[in-house]
């Protein structure tokens, strides 16, 4: 959150009127101003935050008369790297997270990412910090009595890399120290391997460590599970091998480097200069021009000139290929009771936009739904080009078979990589599949996956 004073770029709303879509949207409170993105329908997503106390809030979609609290709205009026229908995907991909940070990852930087791809610089963050830092923690200290949100975003300024010495373990590489990365321009990248927003950030991170290897470059992938099953050491090697993470990867399975660099997010980027500072950090996707351009700006400081300045040009493909952000209207959601959302007791063809059910002999745990009986099914009214599920066999010596419809109908050609024209897949261990990708117009469509044995074990819903 932020005081801005700047009006010249703001238009004020007039009761009656309704912004356009997409819409960065400005409400004064006490002491700040609070950021939010007009999504139609007389509705604004936004980073709650502390707006409601001292608890955090989630990303949250509310009425413009919830968001406004009684205040005027002002349209702020700036240049959008996305456009309107993008931007509004956008910020329905992050509804429900919850890891606001108050200085680092607010409702004002939510709208940055969501408009520009915008991501926090370490310098520019410094610089600011310098002249507000001071005034800011001690009256918010006063407001926020007992809140734990200002330590823990000063601990986030913290000028120097943290240790990788207590990762469980190391692959592709032995364990890298920090003396052995000085004089090294290192990109940390924080990656678990079911996350499809790190899986589309890959033949980027891919393509810049094989190009400036020999230019001064480490790249390390911090491998942070994000479901049980990600902690076995064997499905992260198999992953690495399927997904060519090829550069070195330190296995953080206990968290301790996450907790070092005090991370939220999957994916996560750090760049570290060669006295071992951290000058940038990068959250989510998008903004490679900016971050390669970063990584050749400390390559050249750390004296590393001899290499080519053009960018590197990828062309990704499958699961890596970009979202479709412009029909991405589905937000990832979980299956597990401990954070899944939107569930409901309809039957399938009754479902509502972004709701789903289970019908068969299920049993939901706080991560996962696990299947007793054959012939289950999970069903989802969905919006998006893609669909994506985190789902394993209980038993790796027992494939499940599984078939998938759209709208009562196989797939056809807008099959995924892990089913067939006619709907038929077979899933053993447990990774992301992807079992939608659509070829024609994307609109509200009903996804029904069966599994034809008993043993499957569902996580997560991600689409693209």
């Amino acid at each position: 959150m932020d005081r801005s004073t700047d009006n010249a770029r703001d238009t004020f709303i007039r009761p009656g009127d309704e912004p356009p879509l997409g819409a960065h949207l400005v409400t004064p409170r006490t002491l700040y101003s609070h950021h939010g993105i007009y999504v139609g329908s007389g509705r604004v997503i936004h980073y709650s935050g502390l707006a409601y106390g001292l608890r955090r809030g989630p990303v949250e979609d509310v009425s413009l008369e919830h968001f406004a609290r009684g205040r005027g709205i002002r349209i702020r009026r700036e240049a959008a790297r996305f456009d309107s229908r993008e931007a509004v995907a956008r910020a329905r991909s992050r509804l429900g997270e919850s890891r606001y940070r108050l200085l680092t990852n607010n409702c004002k930087h939510f709208c940055a990412w969501v408009l520009r791809g915008a991501s926090v610089d370490w310098q520019l963050s410094r610089l600011a910090m310098r002249t507000h830092l001071i005034w800011l923690g001690v009256l918010l200290s006063a407001i926020f009595a007992g809140s734990a949100s200002i330590a823990e975003d000063t601990r986030m300024m913290q000028q120097h890399m943290p240790s990788l010495g207590r990762a469980n373990a190391w692959l592709n590489s032995h364990p890298l120290s920090a003396a052995e990365l000085r004089g090294k321009v290192v990109l940390v990248d924080f990656w678990t391997y079911t996350c499809i927003n790190w899986r589309r950030t890959l033949p980027y991170v891919r393509a810049w460590a094989d190009k400036y290897k020999d230019h001064g470059l480490v790249v390390v992938g911090v491998h942070t599970p994000e479901f049980s099953f990600e902690k076995d050491l064997d499905n992260v090697r198999r992953a690495a091998s399927e997904q060519h993470v090829d550069y070195p990867i330190a296995v953080d399975s206990d968290y301790a480097i996450w907790r070092a660099f005090d991370n939220e997010y999957w994916p996560a980027l750090y760049l570290v200069d060669a006295q071992g500072r951290i000058r940038h950090q990068q959250f989510g996707e998008g903004d490679y021009e900016r971050a390669e351009r970063m990584i050749q700006q400390l390559l050249v400081e750390a004296g590393h000139t001899d290499f080519d300045r053009a960018l590197v040009s990828v062309e990704p493909s499958g699961a890596e290929a970009a979202a479709d952000w412009s029909n991405l209207k589905s937000p990832e959601t979980y299956v597990g009771r401990a954070l899944a959302q939107r569930f409901s007791s309809r039957d399938p063809q009754s479902l509502r936009a972004n709701e789903w059910t289970l019908v068969g002999d299920w049993r939901r745990g706080d991560e996962s739904a696990r299947l007793d009986e054959a012939n289950g099914k999970v069903a989802y009214r969905f919006h998006a080009r893609d669909v994506h599920m985190i789902m394993g066999s209980m038993a790796r010596d027992k494939p499940v078979r599984f078939r998938v419809r759209i709208d009562g109908q196989p797939p056809g050609a807008s099959h995924g990589l892990d089913v067939d024209e006619t709907g038929n897949g077979t899933m053993s261990e447990p990774r992301m599949y992807q079992l939608i990708r659509q070829t024609g117009p994307i609109d509200d469509r009903l996804f029904e996956i069966e599994f034809l044995d008993a043993g499957a074990e569902v996580f997560d819903f991600t689409f693209g």
